[in-house]
């Protein structure tokens, strides 16, 4: 049994992840608001994502 296949698949949606969170602190450190979509579970989230 390979594991190669699903273990690459969570390594790069963890480089990715990192990659857009890095994207996001630096916007934020330069004072612009990153445009951040909200789960739809959370109270409030249609609003703000419109």
């Amino acid at each position: 049994m390979s594991l190669l296949a699903p273990s690459s698949t969570i390594i790069r949606a963890a480089i990715i992840n990192s990659v857009i969170a890095l994207a996001i602190a630096s916007l934020a450190e330069k004072g612009i608001t990153p445009p951040v979509f909200l789960s739809g579970n959370v109270d409030g989230a249609d609003e703000h994502n419109e």
